[in-house]
């Protein structure tokens, strides 16, 4: 279960949780696992772009088509979990075998071009995180030319992580790809995580940043020529390894998958760690006893 972390943070985080995240943005798309139909077996989108009547439902699959000749008994749906009582644990969904979510109406790009977009998701990779082929964790795996917040190549173990942004002409064509190698600055296996994506178009930045537990990790220029904008399959974000028609190819196993939000805007800075910091918040007790040594660190570093 996604347990009680950080729990030497100062009185400034626990501040950070009850100011700056007040001010959070609807997101478009919301997939969170404390609203898991357990007996329906799927996730309704909170987000404000909801339109289930279409399909936005994330809903779990076990087809076993694939590419690598895998045994039928190595797929299965994932496991919720629902969480613990009062210790701060958070309901996801564990795939022990391999399996797949699916959700979304493809081809209607959601995102604002001369704004940009930000992403974030909350999940644990476990040492047997294996995939069956090219596996993606939002939007529908299919082609580079589309924005996935998180890709990993090839079959087999997973070992290799990467993060894809693009753009395309007004017509659709010509696309800019951003293929962002972020191996490096994910946690190690078995350790809950927040990976957040921004790419910020605003003139003065033209970037994309990457965030891990609310910290920025790692900035990439991103400078598409005017007219560009995000196209296509924008409306699969929150799916995990699906590629439409043969998503049995797509399938991962060794994944924990608790929360997915995609933004139509840039969220600072603030706002990421907000996000982080409300997502650990511990019991109410614990929380006044931060409270107290933060102001207590506060009192010495002053005195």
């Amino acid at each position: 279960m996604i347990g009680l972390r950080n729990l030497t943070a100062c009185a400034v985080c626990v501040l950070a949780v009850s100011t700056t995240a007040a001010t959070l943005p609807q997101p478009l798309v919301e997939w969170d696992m404390q609203n898991w139909d357990a007996a329906g077996g799927f996730l309704p989108n909170t987000g404000s772009r909801n339109t289930e009547s279409t399909g936005t439902r994330l809903v779990p699959g076990t087809a076993t088509s694939n590419w690598n000749n895998i045994p039928e008994e190595s797929y299965g749906l994932p496991v919720y979990h629902a969480g613990g009582a009062g210790d701060g644990d958070k309901p996801y969904l564990s795939f022990d075998l391999l399996g797949y979510l699916h959700g979304g109406t493809p081809n209607a790009s959601i995102f604002s071009a001369g704004v940009g977009y930000t992403m974030i998701g909350y999940y644990n990779f476990t040492p047997d995180l294996w995939k069956a082929n090219n596996t993606g964790i939002s939007g529908q795996q299919a082609t580079s030319s589309q924005n996935q917040f998180l890709v990993m190549g090839g079959s087999g173990p997973a070992t290799g992580f990467s993060s894809w942004t693009c753009m395309h002409d007004s017509t659709g064509a010509n696309p800019i790809v951003v293929n962002d190698t972020i191996t490096s600055i994910l946690p190690a296996r078995g350790e809950w995580f927040q990976l957040a994506k921004v790419v910020d178009m605003s003139p003065e930045a033209r970037e994309i940043r990457y965030y891990i537990n609310g910290e920025l990790a790692m900035t990439t220029p991103f400078d598409p020529p005017a007219g560009y904008v995000f196209w296509g399959r924008d409306e699969y974000l929150g799916t995990i390894g699906n590629d439409g028609g043969n998503s049995g190819a797509r399938a991962i196993r060794g994944l924990e998958y608790s929360y997915y939000a995609a933004y139509d805007g840039v969220l600072t800075d603030e706002q990421i760690m907000a996000h982080y910091a409300s997502w650990n918040v511990p019991e109410p007790a614990t929380m006044s006893l931060l409270a107290l040594g933060g102001l207590a660190l506060l009192r010495r570093r002053n005195g």
